[in-house]
């Protein structure tokens, strides 16, 4: 019975809303029927002008070209459809007029749950992370730009030291894995030119004379002059071809030492002091960089 009640309301409701309807489709039809041809030219031109909404829809045809529709003509017609239910509300009867409100009403209900503070907090979260990250690229070939051409600048300042094998720029270079060799004349005396004009600016900058240094020359301990010496030593042989040696390797041109004395200087004799050598010699100008 409930059943049947209501399938009867909603067919007498859908009776008079049918015939509201109906007097409201034949009293458009009678008014358009009744405009003048000027009017009609009019409203013609108007349509023209319009490219989205119902009256552009009604001169859309096979050879027209449409495209997406943008924010403000989207509005527009939002705002347009809002002003044709509130005409629609004002010559419907009351039961109608209440129903429409209703179902607006049910309408607004649900933009307000839909248009919560999280969905906009989010929405804009989400814009100022695509933002961020469109500028982090931006900012990133900018940083990687810099950076090269710091490690440009660095290569080329490092190939220059490198393309020097003796000298206190050479000896700065030396690793236990760099090669070493005697080092030959002209490379001995490009070390002594150096150091005779890093004496003279000295000397041209000082008013007073400063006293004179000991002559500089390689500095070693006791102990283990003797393997040192006759490393160096066997390096600087004029041998065929020229004795290289690896700076952790030095060690191994005295492998065949029998004596008891020079084999206890050469136990004493470690990682660091190979190096310490290997530095000072170069610095000298007594040993030079292989390669």
């Amino acid at each position: 019975r409930i059943s049947s009640s209501l399938q009867c309301k909603y067919e007498s409701h859908n009776n008079r809303a049918f015939q509201i309807r109906s007097q409201v489709i034949h009293s458009m039809n009678d008014q358009q029927q009744t405009q003048t041809h000027q009017q009609t030219q009019t409203q013609t031109q108007h349509k023209n002008h319009q490219v989205v909404g119902r009256d552009a829809a009604q001169t859309v045809g096979m050879d027209t070209i449409v495209r997406a529709a943008t924010a403000p003509e989207k509005e527009r017609v939002t705002l347009f459809n809002l002003k044709g239910a509130t005409n629609q509300l004002l010559h419907c009867p009351n039961e109608d007029c209440k129903f429409v409100k209703n179902e607006i009403n049910d309408i607004l209900e649900t933009l307000k749950e839909q248009l919560t503070i999280q969905r906009i907090s989010s929405s804009l979260q989400c814009k100022y992370e695509s933002h961020n990250n469109r500028a982090f690229q931006i900012r990133s070939q900018v940083i990687h730009s810099m950076n090269d051409q710091h490690q440009q600048q660095t290569k080329t300042q490092t190939t220059q030291r490198n393309h020097q094998v003796v000298g206190r720029d050479a000896a700065q270079t030396v690793g236990m894995d760099t090669f070493v060799r005697a080092a030959t004349a002209s490379e001995k005396e490009r070390v002594a030119l150096f150091e005779s004009q890093k004496s003279d600016a000295h000397t041209d900058q000082s008013i007073i004379i400063p006293p004179l240094q000991p002559k500089r020359g390689l500095q070693v301990r006791e102990d283990i002059a003797d393997a040192i010496i006759r490393i160096l030593t066997k390096l600087k042989s004029e041998s065929k071809p020229q004795t290289t040696c690896r700076v952790g390797d030095l060690k191994s041109l005295l492998s065949n030492v029998e004596q008891h004395e020079l084999r206890s200087s050469l136990d004493l004799v470690c990682d660091l002091t190979l190096l310490s050598f290997a530095r000072q010699c170069v610095q000298l100008g007594a040993l030079a960089i292989d390669g």
